[in-house]
């Protein structure tokens, strides 16, 4: 078996269409984002590009990851990675592992190129995920954290009908000193980037300032917990 790893270009609708696919399989259609938004966000419509690469044996998607990098702190960046899945008959092969490697490297070179350095690498785990994320160097934070709603009602400003905020497990991987600030700064890149939106979106000034009302609350109380935990940063990374 011959496994090759590629990066999808926002006009290859095949395969689009194919990791989609998988992805329904693992998460369900309910859990993902639109697929015209994620071909934007891999056209670069957004101010994080996405980033997806998918492995393939032959024609058929086996696995498939997919992620953003942002500004962490001063000349630091993050990258923030989003659905990751295997198809079914392919796991424990190291597909998974190669894939975020290759995510990491080109994420890292890219950062190089801007004169930064990539620090830190954040998922939003399920529990069954945990493990895996975990034999990649990434560490379950243990503080709560709650994932806000991904629909705002444009009028309003705050969650559409039928959105809300669901707790997720935090995990992170360092590439260099780890603190409780890059932590912070990490969950701030992840709200930026998944749960602001811009002024535009919405109808009002009122409506702008209640919808980031909403996602700064989120941070004040992950920042409250933080600040209180007691996090050892013994792990290698």
């Amino acid at each position: 078996m011959t496994i090759e790893i590629t990066r999808v270009q926002p006009s290859d609708k095949k395969t689009i269409n194919a990791f989609y696919k998988l992805w329904e399989q693992v998460f369900g259609a309910e859990e993902l984002e639109p697929k015209s938004i994620t071909v934007a966000a891999m056209n670069g419509e957004y101010p994080v590009v996405y980033r997806v690469y998918v492995a393939k044996d032959g024609n058929k998607v086996v696995g498939v990851i997919a992620g953003g990098m942002d500004y962490l702190v001063d000349d630091q960046n993050v990258l923030m990675i989003g659905y990751a899945a295997t198809h079914k008959d392919y796991r424990k092969q190291g597909i998974q592992r190669t894939l975020f490697n290759e995510l990491v490297k080109d994420a890292s070179a890219d950062s190089t190129k801007e004169g930064k350095t990539l620090s830190v690498i954040t998922s939003e785990a399920t529990e069954m995920s945990v493990p895996v994320w975990g034999k990649l160097g990434l560490m379950l934070i243990p503080v709560n954290y709650i994932q806000p709603a991904l629909d705002f009602d444009e009028s309003t400003g705050l969650p559409a009908d039928g959105a809300g905020e669901a707790k997720e497990n935090l995990m992170l991987g360092f590439l260099t000193d780890p603190s409780n600030e890059l932590i912070s700064k990490a969950v701030e890149a992840i709200y930026r980037w998944s749960h602001r939106w811009p002024r535009e979106d919405f109808d009002s000034d009122e409506a702008y300032a209640a919808h980031v009302a909403y996602v700064d609350r989120f941070q004040r109380e992950f920042d409250a917990l933080l600040a209180v935990a007691d996090i050892s940063f013994g792990l290698p990374h």
